[in-house]
């Protein structure tokens, strides 16, 4: 249990889409390399637009064979007025050596205003007026929508995996730096986000329409990166 709330925490990192002035996605497919303080994952996420117009789906796949450990997430997500809306978000964690995957499913239900978790994480919280409620992946996409919009400050209101609760939380582009790639350079801005005892950086890709490509994590007593190894496809 103590592994499976880890990984929530690490959540909270986790990869944003593209998104364009018209609130179109670009599909991509990019591997990863996750570092933890207690292991490491080989990775690949997916994005790709669904059959409905307003519609996408996330996915990433983690693993790491040596220790027989996993990390399996799914959301889907809705675009209307200029918003971002997750309907859905769900991840399998398996800890190393252990026989079962924990799992938690969340539903964003915006009819009975209530946001619910079920499986190994229990909880159900509601959705207060004016307030849509970020999981890990709608808020890096939320980040990005800002970037394209030319907004370098600004709050947004993060759901806690582990139990519901909303905080608000505070982000700022603190510059520029360049990721390199498989010898391709990508210019970056870097959205840096502190709270009394974490800090993390950001790193969206200019030239790939803001892609999230980076993330680093500190803490007192960890530190956690994710770090692209090959961008599959684009577009």
């Amino acid at each position: 249990m103590i592994f499976f709330t880890r990984l929530i925490i690490f959540n909270t990192l986790l990869f944003g889409a593209s998104l364009n002035a018209s609130n179109n996605f670009e599909n991509y497919e990019i591997r990863f390399d996750i570092s933890f303080p207690f292991a490491s994952l080989e990775g690949t996420k997916k994005f790709e637009k669904t059959k409905s117009s307003n519609e996408y789906a996330i996915t990433f796949d983690g693993k790491n064979s040596l220790l027989n450990a996993s990390l399996n997430q799914t959301a889907s997500l809705r675009v209307g007025n200029k918003k971002i809306f997750p309907q859905s978000y769900t991840q399998q964690i398996k800890a190393p050596f252990q026989r079962e995957a924990g799992i938690q499913i969340i539903n964003f239900d915006y009819r009975d205003l209530t946001i619910k978790s079920t499986g190994n994480v229990i909880w159900m919280v509601p959705i207060e007026d004016g307030v849509i409620p970020l999981d890990p992946l709608s808020m890096a996409m939320k980040m990005r929508s800002n970037l394209k919009k030319g907004i370098t400050e600004f709050s947004l209101d993060i759901l806690k995996l582990d139990d519901g609760e909303i905080n608000s939380n505070d982000f700022k582009v603190t510059g520029e730096e360049t990721l390199t790639i498989k010898d391709v350079n990508y210019p970056c801005y870097v959205v840096l986000r502190e709270t009394e005892n974490r800090t993390t950086r950001y790193y969206f890709a200019k030239n790939l329409d803001f892609i999230l490509l980076k993330v680093d994590d500190k803490r007192p007593s960890r530190r956690t990166s994710i770090d692209p190894v090959k961008i599959l496809s684009f577009g």
